[in-house]
């Protein structure tokens, strides 16, 4: 990467984090005649290069290449960031570069490892175990998302520079949504959770969920946690064990934030372009706390190498396009639960 690529990438990460490193600002001070580096001077600076890049429509078509290359180098950096951020609790999220192995490890023999210890005869062998571990390869595929940007707008500083990458970054964030819902719902659908519970009526089931938890915290070393949509996690409620500060809970977040000792934690629900909810709104899952990350039940890999491309309509707008190579796989569900909402 040349010098001035790598100075201008600088400024994006700055516009989009909002952080400036000391040794940076230090540098530049030095270097700028004693101008100070802020966020809103690093916007100003990015936008004059993106003029002088691309003023018009020709010039864009023209200088496109080291345009988008800013734009796809922010989006590679940031795009882990924020996925880690809403994932982080139940999915395991790596970062491949191209040509990596995408491996991930797969943990084995969790169930006999709890109880291989008993009771046993003098002078008879001990049961043996083994703390087995196996790495699985992750097959990648195309994922990509299309939306509509003014660039002219941009330019004229009607928004920022994070918000252009929030856009196509938005469209990955509910690429991976939509990934992960198909495993969820492939799994609650199927035999993969060894511990699930059915409402009977449509009411929550204190009871069952207490199951749920309880299995859950077995295998885990931090308790349990509770994942869901907002709709789904309003549904926990626990009469017998309503203290105010779940009240509190309830009026301010819309949902309590514990359950008999487990961490209740909604997934912020997204929707498609119909309105179509992401995140499944008839279950609720039940996670061992306190494993690593190598151990939680959703694998996400993520291959660098975004790639932005314009494509001009018929009425001369433009709609820009991203494609990113994503993969998703279900791992070892041991110590997962599924709760799931009543249907008639």
């Amino acid at each position: 990467m040349n010098k001035e690529l790598q100075f201008y990438k600088g400024l994006a990460r700055i516009c989009y984090t909002g952080k400036i490193p000391a040794k940076v600002a230090t540098a530049f001070f030095a270097e700028n005649e004693g101008q100070q580096l802020t966020k809103e001077y690093a916007e100003e600076l990015l936008r004059a290069r993106f003029k002088e890049l691309a003023p018009d429509r020709k010039a864009l078509r023209r200088n496109k290449v080291e345009v988008f290359e800013l734009i796809e180098e922010t989006i590679d950096e940031v795009f882990p960031i924020r996925a880690n951020a809403i994932f982080d609790r139940f999915v395991e999220f790596k970062t491949f570069n191209n040509g990596d192995k995408p491996l991930f490890k797969m943990p084995k023999g969790k169930g006999q490892v709890r109880r291989f210890i008993k009771r046993v005869a003098l002078g008879v062998p001990f049961k043996r175990v083994r703390l087995d571990r196996t790495s699985q390869l992750m097959e990648f595929f195309a994922i990509g998302g299309a939306c509509y940007i003014e660039w002219e707008h941009y330019l004229q500083g009607l928004y920022e520079f994070t918000d252009l990458c929030n856009v196509l970054i938005d469209e990955l964030i509910n690429t991976v949504y939509d990934e992960i819902t198909d495993a969820l719902n492939t799994a609650i659908d199927g035999t993969t959770f060894k511990k699930t519970h059915t409402e009977t009526t449509d009411a929550f089931s204190v009871e069952g969920m207490l199951t749920l938890v309880s299995y859950a915290k077995s295998f885990g070393t931090g308790g349990a946690m509770i994942v869901g949509a907002p709709t789904m996690v309003a549904r926990i409620k626990d009469a017998d064990f309503l203290s105010d500060e779940d009240k509190t809970d309830m009026r301010e977040r819309g949902y309590v934030g514990k359950f008999r000792g487990a961490d209740v934690v909604v997934i912020e629900q997204t929707y498609d372009k119909d309105g179509t909810a992401l995140f499944p709104e008839d279950a609720l899952f039940v996670f061992p706390n306190g494993s690593r990350p190598e151990d939680r039940f959703i694998k996400v890999g993520y291959e660098g190498g975004t790639e932005v491309k314009d494509k001009e309509n018929d009425d001369r707008s433009l709609t820009y396009e991203v494609y990113a190579k994503l993969g998703v796989m279900l791992g070892n569900a041991d110590g997962i639960g599924c709760y799931k909402k009543y249907t008639e």
